[in-house]
Parts: structure tokens; C-alpha cells; sequence
């Protein structure tokens, strides 16, 4: 079994990044079987702040981020900011507009469930993208084939790539 990862906030701290379910910048990381933004139901929102996930676009010096894996979750609810950027269900890497040089390699995203209850039948819609990749990354992998995550039900993009990534697949999601 794993976490419940919700309603986390950091009031008036000044940061967007702030009150996410997981933040961090690290190596060989692997996230998996938590509910992130939901009640212990599976059914209600108890959302977190900014975003369900968040590596990168934190402040912390690490700029390069590598195998990453982000498996069997149930990330939906998260983002309360009112709109402001990297609110969003899962938030990998900087944005050009940021201005961070960060370079996400190996990053692996599989059987998650993403902006639903953690049955599929309700939408707990993130507020904005269900996932977000930002500037710079390589060697990418959103679902495959038997292994698809499902990405509905968000307040913008399904899934929403930055610019200067390569070698991405995007498969039976």
C-alpha cells in the first residue's frame, strides 16, 4: 500500500512551488503507489497547493535530473494557486520562460492515473496540465503499450511538452 500525499500548503510563502505533494531534485528516483491530492477514498479532493509532483523548477541547484520514475499513482486534486504556473498533476523539469538550464534524462511515466478518482469514474480535475515536461529532456516515456497512464479530466493539457526534448515516446495511453 502506499501514501496518501495531500493537502499540503505553505501559506504566503511566495513560491509557486510551495505546497506540492512531492518536490525534490534528485537521481534514481522511483515514486510509486501513492495517491497524491485525494482523500484515503479515493473519491474527494484534498488537494495540495501547487502541484502533485515537482522536480525541477524548485530553486535548488541540481540541474541535472536523471532516471526518474514515476509509476502506479493516482496524482488528481492538486493546484489551489489560482491559475499561476506548474499547478498541475505531475511537473518535471524548468520551463524556458523560467530561465532554468536543467536537463531531465531517463524519465519514465507509466500506469498512472491522472486527474480522476482513483477508480477512473469521476474527474478531480489537476488545475492545470495533468503532465508537464518541460525545457530540455531526453530519453522520455509517457505509458507503453499494456502500461498506459490515464490522463483526463485536467484543468488544460492532457500531457504538454516543452521545447528542446528528444527521444520521446508516448504509447497506449
Amino acid at each position: 500500500d502506499g501514501n496518501i500525499i495531500s493537502g499540503n500548503d505553505v501559506p504566503d510563502s511566495g513560491s509557486v512551488f510551495d505546497g506540492s505533494g512531492i518536490t525534490g531534485a534528485a537521481n534514481n528516483v522511483l515514486i510509486q503507489g501513492n495517491w497524491i491530492g485525494i482523500n484515503s477514498t479515493g473519491h474527494s479532493i484534498l488537494a495540495n497547493k501547487s502541484s502533485g509532483i515537482n522536480f525541477g523548477n524548485n530553486g535548488f541547484e541540481l540541474l541535472t535530473y536523471d532516471n526518474i520514475q514515476i509509476l502506479d499513482n493516482v496524482i488528481s486534486g492538486n493546484g489551489t494557486t489560482g491559475g499561476l504556473n506548474f499547478s498541475g498533476g505531475i511537473v518535471i523539469g524548468g520551463s524556458e520562460n523560467a530561465g532554468l538550464n536543467e536537463l531531465i534524462t531517463d524519465l519514465v511515466i507509466k500506469r498512472n492515473i491522472i486527474g480522476l478518482s482513483a477508480d477512473g469514474l469521476l474527474a478531480i480535475p489537476n488545475e492545470d496540465d495533468g503532465l508537464f515536461v518541460g525545457a530540455s529532456a531526453d530519453g522520455v516515456t509517457i505509458g507503453g503499450i499494456g502500461d498506459g497512464n490515464i490522463i483526463s479530466g485536467n484543468g488544460e493539457n492532457g500531457i504538454t511538452l516543452g521545447y528542446d526534448i528528444s527521444d520521446v515516446q508516448i504509447l497506449g495511453n
